[in-house]
């Protein structure tokens, strides 16, 4: 979806939108809604993100920044779960210093996981990045068996 001025809208409740295409000077840069309602450039994007502005354009997709948005970032990614995990583990009787181990074991899973799909986004080489996932994966999942 675009917008009136040619961005890709890519989020909702915040709006956000990225120039993808360089329909503006700052072409590849995220903007924000201002409650004027113009839109204002607040950084460049990653060569992912454009990626990924240019797939949500193709498929017609806008993601909902609300309260249900999923959000990618270490805050975000382990403060709602990792209090459902204690609050569990409590119920369960698992000691505080297992749940951390777990969580850390956890969040360094989904950051290898991001990492890979960034990178899979971004690399040129079909082949290449197959490989390197794999091997980045692969290193992913022995550390957290040496770590059992």
């Amino acid at each position: 979806m675009r917008t009136e001025s040619g961005l890709v809208l890519v989020q909702r409740n915040p709006y956000r939108a990225v120039d993808a295409y360089g329909v503006s000077r700052a072409k590849h840069w995220l903007y924000y809604k201002h409650p004027d309602g113009q839109w204002v450039a607040l950084r460049k994007c990653e060569p992912w993100e454009i990626m990924q502005a240019e797939d949500q354009d193709s498929e017609d997709i806008v993601l909902d920044g609300g309260e249900k948005a999923i959000d990618l970032s270490p805050s975000g990614r382990s403060e709602m779960p990792s209090n459902r995990i204690k609050a569990l583990g409590v119920r369960l009787g698992i000691k505080d210093a297992e749940i951390e181990r777990l969580t850390k074991q956890r969040d360094e899973l989904l950051r290898t996981v991001e990492m890979t799909y960034k990178m899979l986004l971004s690399e040129p080489d079909t082949k290449g990045a197959l490989f390197k996932a794999e091997n980045l994966l692969r290193s992913a999942l022995d550390y957290v068996k040496e770590r059992k």
